[in-house]
């Protein structure tokens, strides 16, 4: 396999050239992978799954160990950390309230979860 001057100059392997990947990527040390996924090479970079860019999630939800999916729900990964229900978040409850075992209609309700806890 014959490889352009650009190649030969940027030091990438025939396999980049073959698989019509860009220089940048071997440059960048990512994988060809990537580019075919048409994902960010940042991804590799950062250790993260390119499924990640695929689902539209940022990659801080796979550093952070939190489901992509919370991201999709539109809810904060800390709900995930805190071992919540994205529910919660979603009715504008305090995670606090799960966690001290309380029903979230103590909140929506103005009630203190006290009242539940006793």
């Amino acid at each position: 396999v014959n490889c352009s001057r650009l190649f030969q100059t940027l030091n990438c392997s025939r396999l980049f050239q073959t698989l019509n990947c860009r220089p940048s990527y071997q440059t960048l040390k990512c994988n060809c992978l990537y580019q075919i996924l048409k994902c960010n090479c940042l991804y590799q970079t950062l250790k993260c799954n390119c499924l990640y860019q695929t689902l539209k999630c940022n990659c801080l939800y796979q550093i952070l160990k939190c489901n992509c999916l919370y991201q999709t729900l539109k809810c904060n990964c800390l709900y995930q950390i805190l071992k919540c229900n994205c529910l919660y978040q979603i009715l504008k409850c305090n995670c606090l309230y799960q966690i001290l075992k309380c029903n979230c209609l103590y909140q929506i309700l103005k009630c203190n979860c006290l009242y539940q806890t006793l």
